[in-house]
């Protein structure tokens, strides 16, 4: 598990340095994902805390402490050995069809059992620009190619959320979390900052392609 979480830490510095250099004018995706350079603060500040797996306060299951995120299986045996969380982990990933999830106000970032069936990272850049082709005017979709199918790029998108806390961008909100390429592209400033997948977009185009 350590050698993920380094693996999915080591693709942060690249882009802090792209985003500081060249915000909107980088050539990996920051215009598309986050609309301005007053993005470039509030992104690089969040890959900082995700880099440092910075502590925070006010979270289960020792809420007087600052805790960093922990990562956790989910197997029959979670809903017995966290007794503070509100529901079943291994329920919520075969609900959900997912391969991770965070449970806000805790310090838990749960891995399902499809996460271990997942590569690590890509073996090799999907296109031979840094642009996804369009098509219809929508991104064309390259099978096996988005970023959630890969294990570093899944602990990334979840420490987001453990950084992002309440104001994440989920299920419940308005606008609800986008998961497509075209969904990032159509947040609006504010709230493309707030969606884990436009930082961890961004994060793996520059780090696939450097």
């Amino acid at each position: 598990m350590e050698h993920l979480i380094d693996e999915a830490r080591a693709a942060i510095p690249p882009a802090i340095r792209d985003a500081e250099k060249y915000g909107t004018r980088s050539l990996y995706g920051f215009k598309s994902m986050f609309k301005t350079d007053k993005a470039v603060p509030l992104v690089t500040t969040m890959l900082r805390n995700v880099a440092a797996l910075k502590a925070l306060p006010n979270l289960q299951p020792f809420p007087q402490y600052l805790q960093k995120p922990h990562f956790a299986c989910a197997t029959a045996e979670s809903v017995h050995r966290y007794p503070f969380i509100p529901y079943d982990p291994l329920i919520s990933c075969e609900i959900g069809q997912v391969s991770s999830f965070y449970i806000g106000n805790t310090v838990y970032i749960f891995l399902c059992p499809t996460f271990w069936a997942l590569p690590s990272h890509p073996e090799e850049p999907p296109l031979t620009g840094c642009c996804p082709e369009v098509k219809n005017n929508a991104f064309k979709v390259y099978p096996g190619y988005e970023v959630y199918n890969y294990q570093s790029y899944v602990i990334l998108h979840e420490l987001v959320h453990f950084y992002l806390q309440l104001m994440s961008l989920s299920g419940l909100t308005i606008p609800p979390e986008q998961y497509s390429m075209n969904g990032c592209v159509g947040l609006d400033y504010a709230t493309s900052l707030l969606n884990p997948l436009n930082i961890q977009t961004y994060v793996a185009s520059k780090y696939t392609h450097s």
